[in-house]
Order: C-alpha cells, then sequence, then structure tokens
C-alpha cells in the first residue's frame, strides 16, 4: 500500500487531552501544517502534537509544551464534527452505514482500498489524525454489525 498507510511515522503514544481527557492520537507535525488554516499554520512551532478526536470537544490539536489549537482553526472542522469516515474521497460514516443498509458498502470500500493501494489517497493532508481510514471502515462495520436491526 502507499506510504499514507504506513504506521512507521505514527508515535503510538496517547496523551490525554486537557480539555475532555480523551486519549489524544499522536499526529506528525505536517499533518497540523495541512490542517490548521491560515495564517495560524504559518507559526506551528516543533513539538509532539495530539489530535483530540473526540467530536464535540472544542480543542483540536495540543502539545506537551501546552500549545493547543481549536477545532475552528481546522480545515476540516465540520467534518470531524459530522463524524466524517474517509477525508480523502469524501465519505462521511452516516453515508457507510447508509450503504451497508442498502448492501452496498463493498463497493465503496474496494474503491477506497483501490485508491489507497495505487497512492491516490492523501491521508497524511486530509485526515486531520494524519493516518490512513481503513482501519475506521472496519470500526463502523463493527459497530453496525452489533447493532440491533
Amino acid at each position: 500500500m502507499a506510504s499514507c498507510c504506513s504506521t512507521e511515522n505514527h508515535n503510538p503514544v496517547k496523551n490525554p487531552c486537557p480539555v475532555c481527557g480523551t486519549a489524544g492520537k499522536a499526529v506528525a507535525i505536517s499533518s497540523l501544517y495541512h490542517q490548521i488554516r491560515f495564517p495560524d499554520n504559518l507559526t506551528v512551532p516543533a513539538a509532539d502534537y495530539y489530535l483530540c478526536a473526540k467530536p464535540d470537544c472544542a480543542l483540536g490539536y495540543y502539545s506537551d509544551t501546552g500549545l493547543c489549537f481549536k477545532k475552528s482553526q481546522l480545515r476540516e472542522a465540520e467534518h470531524i464534527a459530522a463524524g466524517w469516515l474517509c477525508y480523502c474521497f469524501d465519505i462521511s460514516k452516516a453515508d457507510y452505514r447508509a450503504a451497508l443498509d442498502n448492501r452496498n458498502a463493498d463497493e465503496i470500500k474496494k474503491f477506497v482500498i483501490e485508491q489507497t493501494r495505487i497512492g491516490s489517497c492523501a491521508c497524511s493532508s486530509r485526515n486531520p489524525s494524519g493516518q490512513c481510514c481503513l482501519a475506521d471502515f472496519k470500526r463502523v462495520e463493527k459497530v453496525y454489525a452489533n447493532e440491533p436491526q
């Protein structure tokens, strides 16, 4: 698969969000440069950063040094709040759940897998976590499978 889905560049450390306490995900600074809106992205100092992925928390990124960026400062703020699944190909969790209901989710998932395989994804810049969404498809499927139908 393309390098965007490699886990070798991602720090597995999860520090809690200073606002809501949710475990944050380590994020490469290059992802912040793409996600934080201008002109705030011009002043992002080198540090270890984490993403608070909890949709209703106001905080987006934070560092061990105390520097914080609100979700309102991010390009994808609306998508984070809406529960987006795949930022590269504009697929929401609601879209995918509807496809699961309609039994055509395999087509969507195969498309994303193929585009990722050939390197047409842009996970490190489009996804606020800087990570590939393929594992998130599995998580949505697992939750969906455990819900009463």
